[in-house]
This record gives structure tokens, C-alpha cells and sequence, in this order.
């Protein structure tokens, strides 16, 4: 647990600025959000792949990536992994561009366009997981197959500055929004093999995590107040999974589970915290492998997550459900790497103008023994404040400070894009 503090500067007093965290504070984790961009680190973060670069690649195909990372999400996958022990590490970088945009009007009242008041961009890292799997050895069933592994399902990384001019062009001070930390979960998956065209799997995880928000003003003029508001969440709990893969024929694979959460707790150095009540997920994954000369496999996924359900403390968060699906292909190249793209769509439980496409490829290949894969996305959005009013935690009444790092004004214009480099590794070892 981390204590919050607040501070104003040269000539302010703390009261003013602890009533003001106090509201901000409260309604930090309460605030309803969607799956991409500022919006989502005030609720369970930012999706991260957490999955191998083959999957981002087919675009974000990770309910059917044959790895042990994929196996660490869907339990059933264990079934299609080599037999003995099978290592996957990956991880990469993502840059991720945000620009703000206001319309500007004539002395008539009529729009003549926009101006951009605000452009960030950054480059992180992306961490995704490492892990193992384990099946057809000496000491374990033949029916029998595990996992176990480390990986990042999401993240809360985001970092906003702007410098403020007057009329006349002239900086008046700067403005900057600091939000970092990361969700953690280390996974264990079991599956059951009664046959080559039946697998049962069961999962579980511990997830823990922390979030910590800085909010920053300061000044030119010695006279005005500087601001520094400082916010810390730790979070911890646990999410159990099951899955079941039917082959019906040799070259089509078919996947179903389910994932629940079991209540996310956060704790901070204001208030008794509470528990984050996360929803239920379904899935529906396949792949198909054709057989002919082609050589190529297709991948498809699709999710429904009950977002309609999820509480803080108690309190409705005024969600809908949300989904998602993709779609990938692979196609090996004859004496040459094995080339694949694909897209995914995520609809957001918040509003229509949240919602998320990514574009991926990538390629993979063979060597000395190792399998090495490289997936690149790109998702854009842009989205308008007044299509979303009752996103942001910050404006509730009598707030001397309305929407930290947002214009006031329903003008104003989010454009914004995340372009995601992963690398993964794979090795098989005979036990």
C-alpha cells in the first residue's frame, strides 16, 4: 500500500487540494471505460497481447496459440503442443501516439476547423510471458499435460503533457498526466487427453499489480498555485479458467471455454479500498489446416465478456457487454519463413466510438533447433469527448480543477494509435 499525496506550490494551502484528490480519488477506479487508449488504465488497464508473436501476428489469435503462453489463457491448447518440454519466452515494444485537437470558430460562430493543442508519443516496452509446458513424459500420465508460466495480461502506461499559452502564444505553464504500473499473473494449466479428439483443461491464476497516477501543473506566474497530485493502487486476485478442444476431423480443431475472475482487490493510502468485480468471458476459437499444397492454417476467435455485471465497492459501473473476434492466416513459403497477417475487432462496453480495429502480420522461422517468431499490429482510433461525457473520473461537482489533461468544451478531438513490435521464442526438449 502507497500513500497519496497532494501539494500545491508557492503560495497555495493543502486543504483546497486534499478536498480535491479526495473526490478524484474516490471515483478513480469506479470510472467506466474502454479497451484502448487513456480511457482503460482507470479500470483493469490496457490489453496487452500476453501471448507469442505467431498469435499477434494472425491478428491476436491468442485463444489458439500453440504455445505454452496460449495454453496459460485456454487450458485445452496443451493438447496441441510437442510432447516433452517446451519453453516460450516473449516480449517486444510498443509506441503509442496520442493528438488533441479543438474546433475553432469565427466571430460568426461557424467551425473554420481544428487545432491541434496537444501531440504525445512514446516508446515502451512490452513485456508478454514466459512459459512452460510439459507432456508424454516418463513421470506424468499420457493423458496428462501442464503448463506454467509468468505473463502480462495488461498494463496501465500512459504518460500526457502539454504546454499552456495564452492568447498571444505566450506559455503560461505546462500540464502533465503521469500513469504507470502493470497487472501481473502467474498461471498454472492442466489438461486432460482421454483421446486424440477430446481435450479437457482447467487453469487458474494470481493476479497482482500496481497503478500510480501523478497529475502535475505548473506555473510562469510566481503568483498562481502549482499543483501535484499524486495517486497509488495495489491490486491483487484470482481467475480461474476451463476449456475443451473437439477435433471432429483431423485437420479442424474446435475451442470453448470460459474465464472468471474472482474479484479484483484494491487497496490505497485514502481510502478502505474495495473489490473490483470483473466479468464473465466466454470464447469460441478454431483452426483449420486445408491439407493441400497450400500449406496454409486459418485461425479464428470470438469473445463475449459480460461487462454489464462489473461493481466497485458495491456500486454498478454502468458497462455494456462488450465482444470481440479475429481472424489470422498462415502461410508457409517453400524453402522460406512462414509469412501471416490477420485483424481483430473489440466492441467496447462504454460507446460505439470506443471501439478498436488491429491490423497485424508477421513472420517466423526456423532455427538451429529454435522458433523464432516476429508479430507487428497497428490500431488506430479517434473518438470525440462528447460522444463518451461520463468517461472521465474527473468531473464531478464543485471540482476546482474540471478534467485534468482535457480541454473543457465538447469539441474536443482524440486521435490515437498504438503500433506493437513482439518478438517470441520457442524450443522443445526431449525428457
Amino acid at each position: 500500500m502507497r500513500p497519496m499525496t497532494a501539494k500545491t506550490g508557492r503560495h497555495g494551502s493543502f486543504f483546497p487540494a486534499a478536498a480535491l484528490v479526495l473526490g478524484w480519488a474516490i471515483q478513480l477506479v469506479a470510472a467506466p471505460v474502454a479497451r484502448a487508449g487513456l480511457p482503460e488504465v482507470y479500470y483493469d488497464g490496457i490489453a496487452y497481447p500476453g501471448c507469442s508473436a505467431r498469435a499477434m501476428g494472425m491478428g491476436m489469435s491468442r485463444l489458439v496459440d500453440l504455445t505454452p503462453l496460449g495454453a496459460l489463457t485456454n487450458p485445452a491448447l496443451l493438447s496441441g503442443l510437442p510432447r516433452g518440454l517446451v519453453a516460450t519466452m516473449s516480449g517486444g515494444l510498443t509506441m503509442d501516439t496520442e493528438r488533441r485537437s479543438l474546433k475553432v470558430y469565427d466571430s460568426f460562430g461557424s467551425v473554420m476547423g481544428e487545432s491541434e493543442t496537444s501531440y504525445n508519443e512514446g516508446v515502451d516496452l512490452l513485456p508478454a510471458g514466459v512459459a512452460l509446458s510439459v507432456r508424454g513424459v516418463d513421470w506424468l500420465p499420457s493423458s496428462i499435460a501442464a503448463g506454467f508460466g509468468w505473463r502480462v495480461p495488461s498494463a496501465f502506461s500512459y504518460d500526457y503533457s502539454r504546454t499552456i499559452r495564452n492568447e498571444a502564444y505566450v506559455e503560461t505553464g505546462t500540464e502533465r498526466l503521469e500513469v504507470s504500473g502493470a497487472m501481473n499473473e502467474i498461471d498454472l494449466s492442466v489438461a486432460f487427453l482421454p483421446s486424440s479428439r477430446l481435450c479437457l483443461g482447467l487453469g487458474a491464476g494470481y493476479r497482482t499489480g500496481t497503478r500510480t497516477i501523478t497529475w502535475t501543473e505548473d506555473y510562469v506566474d510566481p503568483t498562481l498555485e502549482d499543483v501535484l497530485l499524486s495517486d497509488g493502487h495495489d491490486m491483487t486476485g484470482l481467475v480461474v479458467r476451463g476449456s475443451a478442444m473437439l477435433r471432429p476431423v483431423g485437420r479442424v480443431s474446435l475451442f470453448a471455454g470460459i474465464e472468471q475472475p474472482m474479484g479484483l482487490e484494491h487497496s490505497d493510502g485514502l481510502t478502505d479500498g474495495g473489490t473490483l468485480e470483473l466479468p464473465t468471458r466466454l470464447f469460441a476459437a478454431g483452426l483449420y489446416v486445408p491439407g493441400n499444397r497450400l500449406r496454409t492454417t486459418f485461425a479464428g476467435s470470438f469473445y463475449w465478456s459480460g461487462d454489464g455485471s462489473a461493481s466497485y465497492a458495491g456500486t454498478d459501473l454502468g458497462l455494456d457487454d462488450s465482444w470481440g473476434l479475429g481472424a489470422g492466416v498462415e502461410h508457409c513459403i517453400t524453402g522460406g519463413p512462414r509469412v501471416r497477417f490477420g485483424f481483430a475487432y473489440d466492441r467496447s462496453p462504454l460507446s460505439r466510438a470506443l471501439d478498436a480495429m488491429t491490423f497485424a502480420t508477421g513472420l517466423g522461422a526456423g532455427l538451429g533447433g529454435w522458433e523464432v517468431d516476429l508479430g507487428l499490429s497497428f490500431s488506430p482510433r479517434r473518438w470525440r469527448k462528447a460522444s463518451v461525457p461520463d468517461l472521465f473520473p474527473y468531473d464531478y461537482p464543485g471540482s476546482p480543477l474540471p478534467s485534468p489533461s482535457f480541454d473543457q468544451g465538447d469539441s474536443l478531438s482524440v486521435e490515437e494509435s498504438s503500433t506493437r513490435l513482439l518478438l517470441s521464442v520457442t524450443r522443445s526438449f526431449d525428457l
